[in-house]
């Protein structure tokens, strides 16, 4: 081994052989530095980081470069095929350690971002912390720019490093139709991050419709047919809806499939026409209940022989 490695030749210094045990013990002191400063975790992948030192303006700091010699590949300054970027020097553990550690911290997040509610409705989205360097502490949620008559719930009120709660938003019946950015703020003893739900407060009285496809249904003695209930919700409705029929006849049936629709959605109505049924029109009222809240739809059954 020649002297001088700042100046020693390829076929001299910088074989395979003698870095890699070297980068072993390197990396051994990186990882012992890099975990003090964050809560024991190890380095990772390193190249990212050691390419950017070696193209930096500290690389002659860092490594001792070799740019002479070959083995096939001629040694130039830096990089190189032949000695990759030369042998490291003691401060290269603090320039890696200190090029990958991060400062603890936290972001938040809502999903989804953007919220519509109903006047006298509630809505909700949920808040998620991410954190870096480590970080762990608990982080206070509050919200503002909320109109009056919107009241806000976060469960739990805090998060503890990286996890998630629940923002529940109730709009009062007299709040004004209009889009509110609300302002969720996280709190960690100096450190404050936001982040923005949109509240939309919709027009429309939450509530719902249903129809039917068709409306009208030939079905012959001892045979059946199906029609599709459709249930149409305004103003962000999302209750369960009960439907049942009457009319049909004493000698016919009638079920549905699902028996109940929550907000919107379809079920398909069975009529099954009795062997001993009356001929001609039979009108069927298809009711949907949901609370004390009712609406019917009208189907005509015409039974033939």
């Amino acid at each position: 081994m020649c002297a001088d490695q700042t100046t020693c030749t390829a076929n001299e210094y910088g074989g395979t052989s003698f870095a890699t045990p070297m980068w072993a013990g390197f990396l051994a002191l990186v990882n012992q530095q890099y975990a003090a400063s964050n809560s024991g975790k190890t380095l990772g992948f390193i190249n990212p980081a050691l390419y950017a030192i070696g193209d930096g303006s500290s690389y002659d700091t860092d490594f001792h470069d070799i740019t002479s010699g070959s083995n096939g590949y001629s040694a130039t300054t830096g990089y190189d095929l032949n000695t990759g970027w030369g042998s490291p020097t003691a401060s290269l553990v603090s320039a890696l350690a200190g090029s990958t550690t991060q400062t603890p911290g936290f972001t938040l997040s809502a999903s989804p971002g953007s919220v519509s509610v109903a006047p006298g409705a509630e809505g909700s989205t949920t808040i998620t912390s991410a954190v870096t360097g480590g970080f762990d502490s608990s982080i206070a949620l509050n919200a503002t720019g909320q109109p009056s008559g919107v009241t806000i719930v976060f469960n739990p009120t805090s998060i503890t490093g990286a996890g998630t709660s629940s923002m529940s938003i109730t709009v009062g019946s007299s709040v004004a139709p209009g889009t509110y950015p609300i302002t969720v703020t996280g709190t960690s003893g100096s450190t404050v991050e936001t982040t923005t739900v949109s509240l939309t407060v919709t027009s429309t009285t939450a509530g719902f419709s249903i129809s039917a496809n068709p409306t009208s249904i030939s079905i012959a003695r001892n045979a059946s047919g199906d029609v599709t209930i459709t249930a149409t919700a305004t103003g962000g409705f999302d209750s369960p809806i009960t439907l049942s029929a009457s009319g049909e006849g004493s000698a016919n049936s009638v079920s549905f499939s699902p028996t109940t629709i929550t907000g919107a959605g379809s079920s398909t109505m069975k009529i099954t026409v009795g062997r001993n049924a009356s001929t001609g029109d039979h009108t069927i009222t298809v009711t949907g209940t949901s609370g004390s809240t009712k609406h019917t739809t009208t189907v005509t059954l015409d039974v033939i022989r």
